[in-house]
């Protein structure tokens, strides 16, 4: 019979503690500890919640703001081998990232595609600043990838004609310098000045 021993007495025999039922049945021991039960533990309850709180009060206050954009282009391209032409007209859908601690400075993305007269796929990365409540200057990078590879530096400057308080039209110049690529003949620099006019939603 469990508990007792074959003469029917109570057995006294101390019996063997499984670790991790004692470990949180005392939580961690501090349940045992003086000047009674449940004083120590209490107050680590009280430090970890106090802990919890703290490191929750920054990441609840932090919040990340999406927007996205359309935006078509066109302009002039000239290289060291050859003479200024039109450049291809250019399509770009983007998205862009801010926190609202720090408004002003944000990270946007974009897929690009030049439609004419030949198709090319492309993407950038641009670091944005928003200068006062109409213009923003960007700098970054940009890459076409195929069917032929060329990438470099990208400035830009953007002007917001705002709709409303989420949505604004926005018209710019931007500067493209082309110093890597398969389509990049040896010793040539390709330079891009390119008008864009397009609009930019905030999410």
């Amino acid at each position: 019979m469990p508990g007792y021993t074959e003469d029917g007495m109570p057995d006294s025999t101390p019996k063997k503690k499984t670790l991790w039922a004692w470990l949180i049945a005392t939580f961690f021991g501090s349940g045992l500890g003086k000047p009674g039960p449940g004083t120590w533990g209490s107050a680590a309850a009280t430090l970890l919640f106090t802990a919890f709180v703290l490191l929750a009060r920054p990441a609840a206050a932090q919040e990340y703001l999406l927007g996205a954009s359309g935006q078509i282009a066109t302009g002039v391209v000239d290289g060291s081998r050859s003479a200024m032409t039109l450049a291809r007209t250019r399509l770009r859908l983007g998205l862009d990232l801010r926190i609202d601690e720090f408004p002003k400075d944000v990270i946007a993305a974009g897929i690009l595609a030049e439609i004419e007269p030949h198709a090319s796929f492309g993407v950038d990365l641009r670091y944005v600043r928003e200068v006062g409540p109409k213009f923003s200057l960007n700098i970054g990078a940009v890459g076409f990838l195929a069917p032929e590879t060329l990438i470099g530096p990208a400035v830009g400057l953007d002007y917001k004609i705002r709709l409303t308080t989420a949505v604004a039209i926005t018209v710019g110049p931007e500067f493209n310098v082309f110093v890597l690529g398969s389509d990049l003949p040896d010793g040539t620099i390709i330079w891009q000045a390119l008008l864009q006019v397009g609009i930019h939603a905030n999410l």
